[in-house]
C-alpha cells in the first residue's frame, strides 16, 4: 500500500509538471504567432499570393507595424503618396483642394460657404486648413471642398499671403518674392495649364534629412546605407553639397567621383548658391584707341587728404588726355577751385597746342563738375560724360591714373623718409616721372614721347 501511495503521488506530480509545460508551449506558440514580425510577414505574404487584392489598409497595417517596432531610421521616413498636381489660376479667389489628405492645422468652416464647381453644381467647403508645397511655397487658409478633384492654386492669394508678383511666360509661370527677388516657386505648361512642379518638393525633403541628429539616423547602419542608397544620384549630390557648406561642384566631384560618372559637375545648380555667392559684374575694359590729342580728357578728383600739404592744399585734380595719356595734376586747398583749375587748363590747351576739347568724362562729382562747369561747357561746345552713381569704374582712366600717382608718391615718400606735409609735391614729383616712363598702353612709349611726336614744333 505504501508502495501504490506513493507511485500514485508521482503520477499525480508527473501530470501536474506535463500540463505546466503545456501551457508555457502554448504561451509561447501565441506570442510567437501574434508579434510584429511574424504579422508583417503575413501582410506581405498576403500581398505576394493576391495582389491584386491588396487593400489600403493592408498597408496601413504595415505602416503600424514597422512604427511598433521602435525602427529610429524608419521615424523619419514620409509615405509620399502621388498627389495630383496644383493648377495656377488667376481667377480662384482663394486656394482649393479635394484631397483631405494634404492638408494640415485643417479646421472646420462653420460659415457654410459654398463653390460653385465647374459642372454648375455647388459643394460646400468642409474645411480650411494649410498646404505645404515646399519651403518657400506655404499655401495657408486652403479650402477643402469634398467634391473638387482637383488641386487650385490662387493667384491673388498666393501674392497678398506671399508678398510675390507672378511673371507667366509661354511654357511656364514663376514666383518672385518682392523683397529678394528670389524666384521661390515654379509653374510649367502642360496640356495648356500652368501646373506647379513638385522637384522642389521632393529636394525639400531629402535635404530635410540632414537636420536628423547623427545618433538617431545611424542607429541602424544598414538601414540607413539601404535609404542613402535608395536615393537619386542628383539627391545625393545635392544632399551632400548641403551638407558640405555648398562647395563648388565641382569640388564634390573630387570627394565622390562615383556621383558623378554620367554627369557632369557643372550641370548642377543651387539657388542659395546664386543668392549667397553673387558678385557684381566686372567691368570689361575698354581697349585703347588712338584719335588726336586733347579730343577727350579724363578727369577726377582725389581728397580730402587728413595731413594737409605745406602750402596748405589738401585737394588735387587730374587731366588725362586720352590719345597721349599725359597727365597735369593741380593741387586745390577746397574742392571750388576746380572750375577755375579747368578754365586756365583749357585755355593753355587752346593757346600753347592750339586744339580743342571735344569731351571731358568725369565722374559723378555734382558739387563740382556738374553744377560749376556746365555752363562754361556748353558755351565752348565742350561734350560732358559722367559716370553713374556709386560706379567708379565708368571713369576707370582717371581712377587708375590716381592710384597710380598715390603709389609712386608713397613709394618715394618712404624710400627718403620725407614728412607727410610734403605729400602735394610728392605726387607732382610722380606725375614727372610718370610721364616719362613708358607705358603698356602706348606700346611702351612714353606719354611724353607721344605728345613730342604729335607737337615737334612746339618742343623744338
Amino acid at each position: 500500500m505504501a508502495i501504490l501511495q506513493i507511485g500514485s503521488h508521482l503520477m499525480v506530480d508527473m501530470k501536474g509538471k506535463i500540463v505546466r509545460m503545456l501551457l508555457s508551449l502554448r504561451k509561447l506558440v501565441q506570442r510567437t504567432v501574434h508579434s510584429p514580425r511574424n504579422k508583417l510577414r503575413h501582410c506581405i505574404n498576403s500581398q505576394v499570393a493576391n495582389p491584386g487584392q491588396a487593400s489600403h489598409s493592408t498597408t496601413e497595417q504595415h505602416t503600424s507595424l514597422l512604427a511598433h517596432q521602435g525602427i529610429p531610421s524608419n521615424a523619419f521616413i514620409v509615405q509620399n503618396n502621388q498627389s495630383k498636381p496644383w493648377i495656377v489660376d488667376s481667377g480662384a479667389s482663394y486656394h482649393m483642394t479635394g484631397d483631405f489628405n494634404i492638408l494640415n492645422n485643417f479646421q472646420p468652416c462653420t460659415s457654410h460657404s459654398r463653390v460653385r464647381i465647374a459642372d454648375g453644381s455647388f459643394s460646400i467647403v468642409a474645411r480650411r486648413g494649410s498646404v505645404h508645397l515646399t519651403k518657400d511655397l506655404l499655401l495657408s487658409s486652403v479650402l477643402y471642398v469634398p467634391k473638387l478633384n482637383c488641386n487650385l492654386l490662387s493667384v491673388s492669394q498666393l501674392t497678398r499671403d506671399l508678398n510675390c508678383v507672378t511673371k507667366f511666360y509661354s511654357n511656364l509661370c514663376d514666383f518672385q518674392a518682392v523683397d529678394s527677388r528670389k524666384v521661390i516657386g515654379s509653374a510649367e505648361m502642360h496640356g495648356g495649364l500652368y501646373l506647379l512642379k513638385e522637384n522642389n518638393l521632393q529636394n525639400r525633403q531629402v535635404h530635410s534629412s540632414s537636420c536628423v541628429p547623427k545618433s538617431v539616423t545611424f542607429a541602424s547602419n544598414s538601414m540607413s546605407i539601404s535609404n542613402f542608397n535608395s536615393m537619386s544620384v542628383e539627391s545625393q549630390v545635392m544632399l551632400w553639397h548641403y551638407r558640405l557648406g555648398h562647395p563648388n561642384f565641382a569640388y564634390v566631384e573630387k570627394l565622390f567621383p562615383y556621383l558623378f560618372i554620367n554627369k557632369k559637375a557643372n550641370s548642377y545648380q543651387c539657388e542659395i548658391c546664386q543668392v549667397a555667392k553673387h558678385t557684381r559684374h566686372v567691368y570689361s575694359s575698354l581697349q585703347y584707341k588712338s584719335s588726336h590729342p586733347f579730343s577727350v580728357i579724363h578727369s577726377d578728383i582725389w581728397g580730402p587728404s587728413r595731413v594737409k600739404n605745406i602750402n596748405g592744399a589738401r585737394w588735387f585734380v587730374t587731366f588725362i588726355d586720352d590719345h597721349t595719356r599725359t597727365t597735369w595734376t593741380f593741387l586745390m586747398k577746397e574742392k571750388s577751385e576746380t572750375a577755375t583749375i579747368f578754365h586756365s587748363f583749357h585755355s593753355m590747351i587752346s593757346t600753347q597746342f592750339q586744339s580743342k576739347i571735344q569731351v571731358l568724362k568725369t565722374d559723378n562729382a555734382k558739387d563740382c563738375f556738374n553744377s560749376i562747369l556746365d555752363s562754361y561747357l556748353s558755351k565752348h561746345g565742350i561734350i560732358h560724360i559722367s559716370s553713374c552713381v556709386d560706379t567708379p569704374q565708368q571713369n576707370g582712366v582717371a581712377e587708375r591714373k590716381n592710384r597710380h600717382l598715390l603709389e609712386v608718391a608713397r613709394a618715394t615718400m618712404f624710400t627718403n623718409n620725407v614728412p607727410k606735409h610734403f605729400w602735394g609735391e610728392a605726387i607732382l614729383t610722380a606725375t614727372y616721372l610718370i610721364n616719362r616712363m613708358p607705358s603698356r598702353v602706348l606700346k611702351f612709349q612714353t606719354p611724353r614721347h607721344v605728345l613730342i611726336n604729335a607737337y615737334p614744333l612746339l618742343f623744338f
